[in-house]
């Protein structure tokens, strides 16, 4: 398992605490949904390093 596996496992891991903080309609959705993004743009940029 590569450096990136184990980061792209613990991004989608992060990613579903975020969602399910989303789901509670509270003052941690603005936070949630900013890693949501910032994990995203990890996933996309560390993909193109991996090409």
């Amino acid at each position: 398992m590569s450096n990136y596996d184990i980061a792209k496992n613990l991004i989608n891991i992060i990613n579903q605490s975020a969602e399910y903080a989303n789901k509670g309609k509270n003052k941690i959705s603005a936070v949630s949904q900013q890693v949501l993004n910032n994990s995203d743009m990890f996933i996309k940029s560390s993909e193109k390093v991996k090409k």
